[in-house]
């Protein structure tokens, strides 16, 4: 007698879902100082993240000229003490009409959050009509390398700028001391003076 082997095949179905991975582009923005106003000075810092390895890249600042006035750029304090191999060109005479550059060369190429440049603006005087108004600021970079020399795509920063106005009470007295007048008048601007019968 033979004995007759069968043999059972077994199919099983495998589904593979095809996941899209969304590539990740490093970004520079803008480090804004809380409560500005329009009487001071103020520092926003220019930073750049780390996933792009960037090895080098002109970097480029623009604001509205008729607003902000540029004072003074200097590259950060990282960009001096704590990332060996990097360095940051800025010129504030190249800060100028709304727009300024600047660039950066890492012979090691950036892998962690860095701050870049510091620039400090200053509000221009013109008379303010509201306790505050708005401007934007941007940051932007182009011709952008990597370690191995290629091309890194970067994205822009772009910041909405709030400036406080500040208030002052005006009082206006009576050469003995008497009440005439209180006003609040913005920065900048001028008090009218009240109208004294007689004089």
């Amino acid at each position: 007698n033979r004995e007759v082997l069968q043999s059972t095949s077994v199919s099983k179905t495998v589904t593979v879902t095809k996941l899209e991975v969304q590539p990740v582009f490093p970004k520079v923005w803008l480090d804004i100082p809380e409560d500005l106003t329009m009487d001071q000075p103020f520092t926003v810092t220019v930073m750049v993240s780390g996933d792009g390895n960037i090895s080098a890249a002109d970097m480029q600042f623009t604001y509205d000229s008729t607003l902000l006035e540029v004072t003074d750029v200097a590259p950060a304090q990282s960009s001096k003490e704590d990332f060996s191999g990097l360095t940051v060109t800025a010129n504030p005479a190249k800060f100028q009409n709304g727009k300024g550059v600047f660039t950066v060369i890492s012979m090691d190429g950036i892998t962690e959050e860095t701050a870049l440049v510091n620039i400090t603006l200053k509000a221009l005087e013109n008379p303010p009509s509201a306790a505050e108004w708005e401007t934007q600021i941007a940051v932007s970079a182009s011709g952008v390398v990597d370690r191995t020399g290629d091309d890194v795509v970067v994205q822009p920063g772009t910041s909405l700028l709030t400036i406080q106005v500040p208030v002052y009470t005006v009082t206006f007295l009576e050469h003995d001391g008497t009440l005439l007048k209180q006003q609040p008048v913005f920065y900048l601007n001028a008090a009218a003076a009240p109208e004294v019968q007689g004089k």
